[in-house]
């Protein structure tokens, strides 16, 4: 795992490598490399945090004109190297066979990596620059591509700031997502790979283009309880490759819980888990962790999170990300790696096990709904748009998420006007997948799980995780990422069989659970330790109120004061508001 920066253009020099490098130096502090190809006017570097032969020097790897530098990691290496026989690996560094394997398939090799990786490979003989992203999208890889100049990097963090100028058009987009879902960025001309995706950069012509190589999945037969609890064995212990010391995240749920049985039953010694709890018993589920944790005997540590962490850590989040997310469990999860880090370099989590299984309510709500195809009936909804209550607007509506809440309600102040922006906003979003599904009720469930998988995981979750673990240089594997899961895919709701193979290896007390979202305590810290912040949006960020009026901002504090409604809005809005006032000067015109 490690932190990649490269660029090509007059206006860059080794030192603008060294400076960029230097602001994300936490992604791989054992060591720094550089390579500059003075001819092409290109430079690359990388920060490693060393987790596979952890030998230094070993980057960047060249094989013939090709160099590479990588962040990442590569599970299927036996498998990859049998397809390139005539190569003989030098080390046992993952990262090793991209070339070989590049110089033989071309950007099909991509397709044929299992893991996790952001790739940047310069071919000088072609003078051209390839940029590749993971199929889950678990590594970032962000671009900026303008007046004959190319620069890309895991994190924006990384970009010199003349080129990051804000694009206030991604406020509404971010408003009703929580994230941008698309390739744009909350900068101009910086845009950012899509899962699945590899960019070209022609350093001749300047110009760059984008293609996808992931491969459609074919649908099989759902496979048995007793073939995923071989795979899930597989998958894990292909994940714990490591010459570090490993753990894992455990929340007490079943995905994570059987993570955690599985690595631990791999494992020669007992594992360090960790896990995060609340002083607030409502919210607090750290006793489900402690159970699985004495159940298989590893080496287990709580971090209790209180409403002074969220005051104290505010401004460290808020310059963590290099964009705006959502997720109020980006500070659970920064001070949970911050512990993590402690004890060891990687971690497994139970990441895109409700995405690939379908556990999701809103896909079982969406099934129950689709048996009645009048409620969406073109008529119906029309009259439910323009109706003045959100909650029979939401019913009625033609797509609806967990992450598409914030539209009914943080919006609902600004009328009809507000509502049709973001209604289009939707529309736009979810068209290829509406078309894909042929715009029938029935399928509505499967287009809410590709959307979440083609949207919702990389760019919210796995960025969550991503940009929180690695401010602490801790690598985050998540085994339910694995595309030998997607047979599972087809089906609403097969949380089922994977409570029925979890019950192989945890208590009742854990498979029998309902499902229980991570929750927090939003309302409390809003109305105690985030009050500043909160009354911070009484004089909202001047490119904030050029999209929802100010009005419409009050009206939501006091509403929320004085009912306690709407506190995920009030939530979304703050991260915004104090992103924006970090970012850029209130004054400032973009």
């Amino acid at each position: 795992m490690c932190g990649i920066v490269g660029m090509c253009g007059h206006k860059f020099s080794e030192e603008t490598l060294t400076l960029s490098l230097k602001k994300i130096r936490y992604r791989g502090p054992d060591e720094t490399i550089t390579a500059v190809f003075p001819k092409l006017h290109t430079f690359f570097g990388m920060n490693r945090l060393a987790i596979r032969d952890i030998h230094r020097g070993l980057y960047p790897f060249s094989y013939h004109q090709l160099t590479l530098i990588f962040n990442g990691e590569i599970y299927n290496l036996s498998e990859l190297q049998k397809l390139i026989p005539e190569y003989h690996p030098q080390t046992t560094c993952d990262a090793e066979l991209v070339l070989p394997l590049y110089t033989k398939f071309g950007t099909k090799a991509f397709n044929l990596l299992t893991g996790m990786f952001a790739i940047a490979i310069l071919d000088q003989k072609k003078q051209q620059i390839i940029l590749a992203r993971d199929k889950f999208g678990e590594k970032p890889l962000y671009y900026y591509h303008s007046g004959g100049q190319f620069f890309f990097a895991s994190e924006i963090t990384a970009f010199p700031d003349p080129l990051k100028k804000i694009r206030a058009s991604a406020i509404p987009e971010f408003l009703t997502f929580g994230f941008i879902p698309s390739h744009q960025t909350f900068f101009q001309n910086i845009s950012k790979l899509k899962a699945g995706e590899y960019a070209i950069y022609n350093i001749s012509t300047q110009r760059i283009t984008i293609s996808s190589y992931s491969t459609p999945q074919t649908p099989l037969p759902i496979p048995t309880e007793n073939q995923l609890d071989s795979l899930l064995n597989n998958i894990i212990k292909g994940k714990m490759v490591s010459d570090v010391p490993l753990g894992t995240f455990l929340s007490g749920g079943v995905d994570s819980s059987l993570i955690t049985a599985i690595a631990q039953k791999e494992s020669p010694a007992p594992l360090h888990t960790f896990s995060i709890g609340f002083k607030e018993k409502t919210v607090d589920e750290s006793q489900y962790a402690k159970l699985v944790a004495k159940h298989l005997g590893t080496h287990h540590h709580h971090v209790i999170f209180t409403a002074q962490d969220v005051s104290r850590l505010w401004p460290k989040i808020i310059d963590s990300i290099d964009e705006p997310l959502s997720d109020p469990a980006l500070f659970p999860t920064y001070l949970l790696a911050q512990t993590a880090s402690k004890y060891v370099k990687v971690v497994l989590s139970g990441e895109g096990a409700d995405e690939l299984f379908g556990g999701y309510s809103q896909y079982q709500r969406e099934t129950q709904l689709s048996r009645f195809p009048f409620l969406k009936n073109p008529l119906t909804q029309f009259i439910a748009f323009h109706t003045a209550n959100q909650k029979y607007w939401r019913l009625f509506s033609p797509i609806t998420s967990h992450y598409t809440q914030t539209i009914y309600q943080s919006l609902w102040h600004g009328g009809y006007n507000t509502r049709s922006l973001y209604q289009h906003l939707i529309e736009a979003n979810w068209h290829e997948f509406i078309t894909n599904y042929h715009i029938n009720p029935r399928l509505i469930p499967q287009c809410l799980q590709q959307h979440d998988l083609t949207y919702y995981l990389p760019e919210q979750l796995c960025m969550k995780v991503d940009k929180m673990t690695m401010r602490h240089s801790l690598e985050t594997r998540a085994p339910f990422l694995d595309a030998r899961l997607l047979p599972f895919l087809p089906t609403a709701d097969n949380k089922k069989i994977l409570r029925h193979v979890a019950a192989n290896y945890l208590p009742p007390e854990i498979t029998h659970r309902p499902k229980h979202g991570f929750t927090l305590p939003l309302a409390k810290w809003l109305k105690t330790v985030l009050r500043p912040e909160l009354n911070n949006l009484h004089q909202a960020h001047t490119l904030l109120t050029s999209y929802l009026s100010q009005n419409t901002i009050n009206l939501l504090v006091d509403d929320f004061l004085s009912t306690g409604a709407n506190e995920l809005t009030l939530w979304n809005l703050l991260t915004l508001n104090s992103w924006l006032n970090h970012q850029v000067n209130p004054l400032q015109n973009p």
